[in-house]
């Protein structure tokens, strides 16, 4: 469940990037220099990745923990397992 509430209502809404090279991307250019913004939210709410319809909260889907809400790779929040234990003690204390 707390996997889940993390990818539905994502903490950090943007992260801005500024790109390095020229790169081509689903039939745009993006020229090096280009601002650029990562919206987290459109990424965990993609239909393309999500099995079950994203734009709903499902407590128990099957691949939840595979949100991008904390970042991916290197750029992984590495406060992500507190948070998670945060929000996984607030819903046993509300639900207490």
């Amino acid at each position: 469940m707390v996997s889940e509430v993390i990818r539905w209502q994502t903490p950090l809404a943007f992260m801005r990037r500024t790109a390095l090279e020229d790169v081509e991307m689903h039939g745009k250019t993006i020229k090096k220099g280009d601002q650029i913004a990562m919206w987290y939210v459109s990424g965990n709410r993609d239909e393309r990745f999500w099995e079950e319809d994203p734009n709903r909260l499902i407590i128990d889907r099957k691949q939840a923990r595979n949100h991008l809400s904390f970042g991916f790779g290197i750029h992984r929040c590495v406060g992500n397992r507190l948070g998670e234990l945060q929000l996984r003690i607030l819903w046993e204390e509300i639900l207490e």
